[in-house]
């Protein structure tokens, strides 16, 4: 028995659209396009008409729903971004891309759609990714092609080596890597080792390490840094059917993460070499001893291991097992999509260092992350080769052997609180801000307290004090600091950002503001996003440390830092014993990535904008000091 045609017609847009998605929630996979609607398309012309996405957008937006994670663009954007039509056409966006891919047909437009996906990821998403499109080997294939394709110069392949490695690292863990063919891991070695033997050919932070204070009044002259001093590619994309301008994610700190999680995979029994028999097993054993022990040395091949992309399946299995899931406590890892929240404001709102109102600026650095014990490794390139590369840049990089040193750190936030003043900004003598000092002026002394520390400050003659920040308690400072802290809510459009952000106002402070079905919300030339956020009052974050234990095994090193407020970069000045003083001072600069703190470590004898001995570091926090 048929349906009667007069039927048809007499059901209403609402009705067709219920049915619509009654009969594609009946399949029995979440992952795929919806190809349920396919049957009812063909019903009849009529119907066609009732349910295509240009005359439903109700039906796609609550399929986009369905599909894909949205907590994350609710928390990051405005409503404007999230109307029905706006969900209904990032449906058609994904699955067109997703479809191609699936295919292993290559548009670069893609590698953002993968990339945005992966940063709003909840659980849906992936499985959308990996389980149907098949994203693992769409990757895997990329990578063995420009393995053995024919070399290509940096300053054309950026883009491409920036998101196709983020993707790499976002979809990699110890699993995944053990489980590759050896073949393929030596291909993805080739295409890493590059990044890292000359990373000095890449841009390494947002904006020119020697600019602190952010945004700019001006441009400044780069002409006489190396391309690790500028700023990564710009460009515009297309996000939720509305234009959006972005930086390029940096592609040498997914290559160190990559790199070091193949490096970790092959740390096992077979490679451990026990040390000669003179090594005591323990510091113990030899009072006196200054070097390495048996115990350190096994600490760092089997048990110092960088935080990997976990599934959400299984951040959801390790949460049932775990009592403690305050995400109010730094050591408690962040999950799901959170754990991508700061690189995503640095993408839309750090990709040009002269702008001061970003409207979807949120939050770039989480107040304590560097508090704790560290552990990693920084990997150093054979010293001759380095330089023969460096002089002769037609000599390959892949040529450049690697090595990799242990890096331990014990380390302690001060927080410079409104309405205090903080410490100048050193200056370097040539008349930049002063990197190589970790920007604090040159002659500065520390005196510790037992709840912060006064920084005597050279230029202004005048004491700083900075509040220690304790981790493990609700307040995170004493009782005296607490009283004068300020946190105002800021709003993106209508103060200057001051930086280092508290929690982001969500959106949803602002979705009472606007009707959802107002039809200038959907025009870029008439609607602003409007994003606020509460402030944390801090103003300015000074970072000291020392190697500790089992740290001092390699050297004792006392650590000093800042972090630029403008997009959470971290610098670190690592100060040899004054009877070592032949060694000399490294900076460690780089960004905290879901509790990994990673990027370049250079000496500091040689001149900003010269090219000296560097490389890559990578530590992770162990536990809270």
């Amino acid at each position: 028995m048929t349906l009667p045609s007069s039927l048809l017609y007499a059901l209403t847009l609402d009705d067709w659209t219920s049915i619509a998605l009654y009969w594609t929630a009946s399949e029995l996979d979440i992952v795929g396009p919806p190809s349920g609607l396919l049957s009812l398309l063909l019903v009849s012309r009529h119907l066609f008409t009732q349910i295509r996405v240009q005359n439903n957008a109700r039906l796609y937006a609550e399929l986009f729903r369905f599909k894909f994670d949205t907590s994350a663009p609710k928390r990051r954007l405005t409503e404007r971004w999230m109307t029905d039509r706006c969900l209904a056409s990032e449906l058609v966006k994904r699955f067109t891309a997703l479809r191609r891919i699936r295919d292993g047909i290559y548009e670069f437009e893609d590698l953002w759609t993968c990339y945005l996906m992966l940063s709003e990821n909840d659980g849906k998403n992936e499985q959308q990714l990996l389980n149907w499109a098949r994203l693992r080997r769409y990757l895997n294939s990329l990578m063995v092609a420009r393995a053995h394709g024919p070399p290509q110069p940096i300053e054309t392949d950026t883009t491409v080596y920036a998101l196709t490695t983020w993707l790499m690292w976002m979809t990699s863990s110890r699993g995944v890597i053990k489980s590759e063919h050896p073949q393929l891991l030596k291909c993805i070695s080739s295409v890493l080792h590059p990044l890292m033997a000359a990373g000095y050919l890449h841009p390494s932070s947002y904006a020119p390490e020697i600019c602190f204070q952010l945004p700019l009044c001006g441009p400044i002259n780069t002409l006489n840094l190396p391309s690790g001093g500028t700023s990564p590619p710009v460009t515009q994309i297309m996000h939720y059917s509305h234009p959006l301008m972005v930086s390029y994610p940096l592609s040498i700190y997914a290559a160190t993460l990559l790199w070091t999680l193949e490096s970790e995979s092959c740390q096992d029994e077979r490679t451990f070499n026990p040390p000669p028999h003179a090594v005591p097993r323990t510091r113990g054993d030899v009072p006196g001893w200054d070097g390495p022990t048996l115990e350190d040395l096994y600490d760092f091949h089997f048990r110092v291991r960088l935080r990997q992309v976990e599934s959400c399946a299984q951040q959801i299995n390790d949460a049932q097992n775990d009592d403690n899931d305050d995400e109010t406590d730094i050591m408690t890892p962040i999950k799901g999509s959170r754990r991508f929240d700061e690189d995503w404001t640095r993408l839309v709102a750090c990709y040009n260092p002269c702008l001061s109102n970003i409207p979807l600026r949120g939050q770039v650095y989480r107040i304590g992350s560097l508090c704790g014990s560290w552990a990693g490794r920084y990997i150093i390139p054979h010293l001759d080769m380095h330089f023969s590369t460096v002089l002769n840049q037609r000599n390959s990089p892949l040529a450049v052997p690697l090595f990799q040193k242990p890096l331990y750190w014990t380390l302690r936030e001060h927080h410079c609180l409104s309405p205090d003043e903080p410490l100048s900004i050193g200056i370097h003598e040539s008349g930049v801000d002063d990197i190589l000092n970790a920007w604090l002026p040159r002659g500065y002394t520390i005196q510790h307290l037992e709840d912060a520390i006064e920084v005597f400050d050279p230029y202004t003659g005048r004491t700083a004090r900075y509040e220690t920040f304790i981790p493990r308690d609700p307040a995170h400072y004493s009782k005296q600091a607490c009283e004068k802290v300020k946190m105002d809510w800021i709003s993106g459009v209508d103060e200057e950002i001051s930086g280092n952000e508290g929690v982001p106002a969500a959106a949803a402070a602002i979705f009472d503001k606007v009707d959802p079905n107002s039809s200038y919300i959907d025009n870029d030339d008439e609607y602003a996003d409007n994003v606020e956020y509460q402030s944390s009052g801090v103003s300015d974050i000074l970072v000291t440390g020392e190697t500790g234990q089992p740290g001092d095994a390699w050297g004792h090193f006392t650590v000093v830092g800042r972090v630029r407020p403008w997009d959470g970069f971290v610098v670190l000045l690592q100060i040899p014993p004054a009877m070592s003083s032949h060694v000399g001072p490294w900076i460690f600069k780089g960004y905290i990535h879901d509790q990994n703190l990673v990027g370049r470590w250079r000496e500091t004898s040689t001149a900003v904008g010269l090219v000296g001995l560097e490389g890559a570091f990578v530590v992770t926090r162990r536990e809270v000091s």
